[in-house]
């Protein structure tokens, strides 16, 4: 590859550069950005013109809101090193990557996708996601209601019952 990146090279615009290396410099990606686009079938100029996605966990400072994939609302409490401090909206804190909270990875340690969990006073178990909205079945511990719910809809239904729910 190394004579490759050596010979004159012209972009998908007509304009010629010393190099493939050079190239790249150009448009602002690396030449391994390029070499892994084309590897995994973007075009000549899709490899060079698609902007690269750049996750900056320095924009999550202490006070940071967002929502989990569960539909939850959460915020950064605070922030050390790597790893940040969140409470969602039930008034679960728990720490987790900040890498993982720019890419929408970051979730409620209680309500998992793939095994049971309790939460708010409720067994559940992942049903399906419409819409962006995470439906749970669940069983309230309280009354034994069986129901398909949302996180919002199930700390509504603990609030009926004198769950004590931590606002944000």
């Amino acid at each position: 590859m190394a004579s490759e990146t050596k010979r004159k090279v012209v972009d998908c615009f007509g304009k010629e550069y010393s190099s493939l290396k050079a190239m790249c410099e150009a448009y602002h990606i690396s030449y391994g950005t390029y070499c892994k686009r084309r590897y995994r079938g973007k075009t000549f100029e899709e490899a060079l013109t698609v902007p690269v996605k750049k996750y900056s966990p320095s924009i999550i400072v202490s006070g940071y809101k967002f929502v989990l994939p569960c539909g939850l609302n959460a915020e950064v409490i605070s922030v050390k090193g790597k790893s940040a401090l969140i409470r969602a909206e039930d008034g679960k804190e728990w720490r987790s990557n900040k890498s993982n909270i720019i890419k929408g990875e970051t979730g409620h340690p209680d309500l998992r996708r793939n095994r049971k969990s309790t939460f708010m006073g409720f067994e559940t178990q992942f049903s399906a996601s419409i819409n962006n909205k995470a439906f749970y079945e669940c069983r309230c511990l309280k009354c034994g209601a069986y129901e398909v719910f949302t996180p919002q809809q199930m700390i509504e239904h603990a609030r009926e019952h004198n769950i004590q729910v931590t606002s944000q």
